[in-house]
Formats: C-alpha cells, sequence, structure tokens
C-alpha cells in the first residue's frame, strides 16, 4: 500500500540544504519505513523529482556529507552470473541526535 502522507523534521530546515537535496531527501523521506530506511532505485529518484542524474548524486553526496543519511550500495547475481547494482539501501538520520 502506497503512503499518502510522510512527515519531515523540522529540524532540516537548520541544515542549509540546496533545493536539489531537499527534494532528494523528501522524496527519500516519502519511501522510508519508520526505522528511516529506503532503498528506491535511481530511476524512480529520477521520475519523482524530475532531477537529472548527476543533480541526484550530487546531492546523496550533499546529504551525506551533512550527516543525513548514508547509503551502501545493493547487489544482484545477473543471469550471466555477474553481480549488478539494483540500488542502494538508505538509512535517513534521526536529526535530533545528528552533531552540528
Amino acid at each position: 500500500m502506497r503512503k499518502e502522507t510522510f512527515y519531515v523534521q523540522t529540524r532540516v530546515f537548520e541544515k542549509g540544504l540546496t533545493a536539489s537535496e531537499m527534494c532528494v531527501y523528501f522524496y527519500l523521506c516519502s519511501c522510508a519505513n519508520k526505522d528511516g530506511i529506503c532503498f528506491p532505485t535511481r530511476r524512480k529518484i529520477r521520475n519523482a523529482t524530475g532531477l537529472c542524474n548527476t543533480t541526484i548524486t550530487n546531492s546523496i553526496a550533499g546529504l551525506k556529507s551533512k550527516n543525513m543519511l548514508t547509503y551502501t550500495p545493493q547487489y544482484t547475481k545477473s543471469s550471466g552470473g555477474k553481480m549488478r547494482q539494483t540500488s542502494n539501501l538508505y538509512q535517513i538520520f534521526d536529526l535530533s541526535k545528528s552533531e552540528e
């Protein structure tokens, strides 16, 4: 079932985010479970936000450098036996516990 609403901590406005970082952050929050974990593909992020891949990459790097999230690449084995990346697993941090 798709979530109709999502919550964002108001402290996000103290982080000095760019508009694209905020857009990506809000989308990831909309995808996250109660533990702050989500794993949308780059394509889903791009389709939802209208941002290009370079802007998404830069935004995710910016969010990570501001201690707002971390990510781990996820892989699956293809039919040829090679590993290919499917998505990233994102962990969104509780901003009330993050350091400035």
